[in-house]
């Protein structure tokens, strides 16, 4: 164990008075020891982070910029718990003035470790953060309260903690009973374990750290050995996990904005159910989508059983902007919009149908009997999966097409895939399956088994299924409108106008003759 000791001026600020910050700087060889990187991926282990994917790219343009131009702005960092040998003096310092001027003292490992002590350490980390108690009730005096809809759509977030955790004890019983473990497996549980056990993460700047690092190994090259970069850090002492995620979260969110896509995957797989709700309320303020995130990752991680069988086609299914996920990901701006509508029933007008969404809100309410509330509880959620498996059925002729994306080739042959993944079409589908059951629930209610009911907050899937069988019978529609190439779609430019030629297409008995479907 070493200590690295820094000149840095220490001071607080009143947003939250038990935090240290602290002002300093390092050089970049010397920070890429202690600070870790905590880099989202798709795997069992990096799922779980926060950290944006490496821009190759980037880094070689970083790496140029510091042969001309400097980067005065300053890194971030978050200290754990424990990390600051030196943190009683520094508080000491504070009780007497707002600034203190000393010696930042980081306590860095430098024993060589092997892997299962590794494993061992970061087990230890996860099981303090998880609790013996996955399910602990909230303090009863602690401010926040959450409504029945909160308590829903906080799914155990504790399950991809719990899934690391699992997948990191396999790891090591095979290692250490001999079993197969491929070098880049080896290779990529030695760097996740790494990172996570080091003192500190970088927060903010790892595309400057990791280009300068490129800087710094090329004038090694060169012979020039005393070579170094200085970076200026702004540091948060004593930090959890949590405000770790939280400073990653605000940062981008308020200064250089990423995908909401990505931040909910933060969001939604990077803290535990406690951690979430502890701080959820600094989230909302700070404007970032958290009930978005919610509702997206519940999608994106429950099943609905119906007649003992799971179901769900939105399951690992959208698309986060991580990698490794799924090539057939549905959008995650066309899942927001459909469950916007569906949910909160708030569709946008169309020629076509108006708003349909306002009238289904009515038939909600007064015909199937249930609150807005308990709509957007837990119902509109079993509606809304079994739906979509039911237009999966209808709209794919093999299901492991799912939502593949259709493509073209130049002499228009057709390759595996459906329309049915557009945006412009997935609103479609399910506006015009409303907007059907508004303009004919007086008359279905009449046909035996075709009357939609809930009970206890679940719909009758198989009334469900008889309405969507007329709807498909009425409209003679099947997967070969969706499978089919299109003709002309690229000439409307505005999204309405591909929606009205769609609907055209679709509607009418001119749909084999219309210019946008070219039929079979």
């Amino acid at each position: 164990m070493r200590i690295n000791s820094y000149d840095a001026i220490f001071f607080k600020q009143p947003g939250n008075n038990n935090l240290i910050l602290a002002t300093f700087v390092v050089g970049v060889s010397d920070l890429v020891n202690w600070a870790g990187v905590p880099r989202k991926k798709y795997s069992d282990t990096e799922k779980i982070l926060f950290q944006r994917p490496i821009d190759d790219s980037r880094l070689d343009k970083i790496k140029s910029h510091y042969s001309s131009c400097v980067t005065p702005n300053s890194l971030l960092v978050t200290f754990k718990e424990g990390s600051i040998t030196n943190l009683g003096e520094i508080q000491d310092g504070l009780l007497a003035q707002n600034t203190y001027f000393g010696q930042l003292q980081v306590r860095v490992s430098d024993v060589d470790r092997n892997i299962v002590q590794d494993i061992d350490s970061v087990i230890e980390s996860l099981n303090i953060r998880l609790g013996n108690n996955p399910h602990e009730e909230i303090d009863e005096e602690s401010e926040i309260e959450l409504t029945d809809t909160d308590e829903e759509l906080i799914v155990d977030y504790k399950s991809y903690l719990s899934d690391t955790l699992t997948f990191l004890r396999e790891f090591r019983a095979r290692i250490e009973t001999g079993g197969e473990v491929s070098e880049q497996e080896r290779e990529e549980i030695e760097t996740f374990c790494e990172d996570y056990l080091k003192p500190a993460f970088l927060v903010d700047g790892q595309h400057r750290t990791h280009g300068a690092l490129r800087k710094i190994y090329d004038e090694y090259a060169n012979g020039n050995a005393g070579y170094e970069i200085l970076m200026p850090i702004s540091a948060v002492i004593n930090a959890d996990w949590k405000e770790s995620v939280f400073q990653f979260v605000i940062i981008n969110q308020t200064s250089q904005k990423i995908d909401n896509k990505f931040l909910s995957s933060i969001i939604s797989t990077s803290l535990t159910d406690d951690e979430l709700v502890s701080f959820r309320n600094q989230l909302e303020r700070s404007g970032a989508p958290v009930t978005e995130a919610l509702i997206v990752n519940k999608l994106n991680s429950s099943m609905v059983e119906v007649d003992g069988v799971q179901i769900n086609p939105f399951y690992n299914n959208i698309e986060h902007r991580v990698p490794g996920e799924s090539e057939t990901a549905i959008r995650y701006t066309t899942v927001t919009s459909l469950v916007r509508r569906l949910r909160e029933f708030k569709g946008t007008t169309s020629a076509a149908f108006g708003r349909p969404y306002e009238t289904y809100r009515n038939l909600v309410l007064n015909e199937f009997g249930l609150s807005e509330e308990a709509w957007q509880h837990d119902s509109w959620f079993k509606f809304f999966v079994y739906l979509w498996h039911l237009i999966e059925e209808a709209f794919t002729s093999d299901e492991e097409l799912k939502y593949l994306p259709l493509k073209v080739d130049d002499n228009g042959n057709r390759e595996n895939g459906t329309h049915l993944s557009l945006k412009v079409s997935m609103l479609f589908i399910q506006d015009h399956f409303i907007n059907y059951i508004n303009n004919s629930y007086s008359l279905l209610k009449q046909i035996p088994g075709h009357e939609i009911t809930f009970v206890n907050g679940d719909v009758d899937y198989s009334a469900l299924r008889s309405v969507f069988k007329q709807w498909i019978h009425q409209h003679g529609k099947g997967h070969d409108f969706f499978e089919s190439p299109w003709k002309g779609l690229s000439k409307f430019r505005r999204e309405p106008d591909k929606y009205e030629a769609i609907n055209a297409a679709f509607g009418t008995v001119q749909s084999k003759r219309h210019g946008l479907f070219s039929g079979r």
